[in-house]
């Protein structure tokens, strides 16, 4: 949007590389409500895909006319989510990972031990 690319390419590009056909579904219903001359917050309401503080922050940067603004504060929020989540995954997988070299490497000093 702040590259200069039109709202209806923007969302054509977006739904292509959304890597999930539900969401791509969802953002094509957006971009034809927004063709037909709707604003661009009931089409992504009515989806019922994304989540309700989404579409709220979308309708005010819509409003305010700060869309890029709104949407650059989403993509934040959700890339911090992403790496809190990855971070708690490897947290849970550390121990896990440190028993299994653990007892890779008890298992390892045994068999070196048994006689040939």
């Amino acid at each position: 949007m702040s590259s200069g690319v039109p709202i209806l390419q923007s969302l054509d590009i977006t739904a292509k590389t959304a890597g999930n056909v539900i969401i791509e579904d969802a953002i094509l219903k957006v971009r034809q409500g927004v063709e037909r001359g709707e604003n661009f917050v009931d089409p992504l309401k009515a989806t019922n895909v994304f989540p309700h503080m989404v579409s709220q922050m979308i309708g005010v940067g819509e409003q305010t006319g700060a869309m890029d603004a709104m949407l650059g504060k989403i993509a934040d929020f959700y890339e911090e989510e992403v790496d809190t989540a990855i971070a708690d995954l490897l947290g849970l997988m550390e121990p896990v990972l440190i028993a299994r070299g653990l007892r890779r490497g008890l298992i390892g000093r045994r068999i070196s031990r048994l006689p040939c």
